[in-house]
């Protein structure tokens, strides 16, 4: 299958993006799939029937909800026609989940997803390994705490390129060159990221908002 294109629900903005985004939002988080076409979209909401919603919406009525959460993280990994959803305190985790779920220890992961526990969480962190691509958010009620959460989570050879409190931060990706940039929507954030990358479309590597 090659490579497909979806969209990040976000605040009611759409902004294109490259799989597999980490993508994280204080609140409910869903990932909807279809599981004939292979397309898949992100939703979130301030509750889970809402995250639920914006999902299905932006994926279509053929579409199914695979993964709804909250204070945790999910993915979704393909074998052949099949969609297996795993769910974990990290990224790897879920992933790791939903491999083992397929029977598949390298299934192909299409979408995943974080989102910190509401009212427990007051700061995110994104933590990159430069030289694998790998990447890891982490949360915590403090900008030291969810720095290193995001680190540990990573793993040896990442480092922390971005720390939020309220609004989002955006990576793109230009080769081996990561570029931050903040803003108070992710349609803001991913605007300034590409401007300072100098790339008007540079791929969504990593996206993270906080309210």
């Amino acid at each position: 299958m090659s490579s497909r294109r979806f969209r990040l629900a976000l605040g009611g903005a759409v902004v294109a993006a490259l799989v597999v985004p980490a993508v994280a939002l204080a609140g409910y988080g869903a990932i909807a799939v279809n599981e004939h076409s292979g397309d898949h979209e992100l939703g979130f909401a301030s509750t889970r029937a809402g995250a639920e919603r914006a999902a299905q919406q932006a994926c279509g009525a053929s579409c199914v909800i695979l993964v709804s959460l909250q204070g945790a993280c999910g993915a979704v990994v393909r074998v052949r026609h099949r969609y297996t959803a795993g769910l974990g305190a990290t990224k790897q985790k879920a992933i790791r989940q939903a491999r083992r779920r397929a029977h598949r220890p390298h299934g192909r992961v299409i979408s995943w997803i974080c989102v910190p526990r509401g009212g427990e969480t007051d700061y995110g962190a994104i933590a990159v390994n430069k030289r694998t691509a790998d990447h890891e958010l982490g949360f915590s009620s403090t900008s030291a705490g969810a720095a290193q959460a995001a680190h540990q989570a990573c793993g040896k050879g990442c480092v922390v390129i971005a720390v939020v409190h309220t609004g989002c931060v955006a990576v793109v990706r230009t080769g081996k060159r990561y570029t931050t940039g903040a803003g108070p929507t992710e349609l803001a954030a991913l605007q300034k990221a590409r401007r300072r990358s100098h790339r008007r479309r540079a791929p969504v590597y990593s996206f993270i908002c906080m309210s």
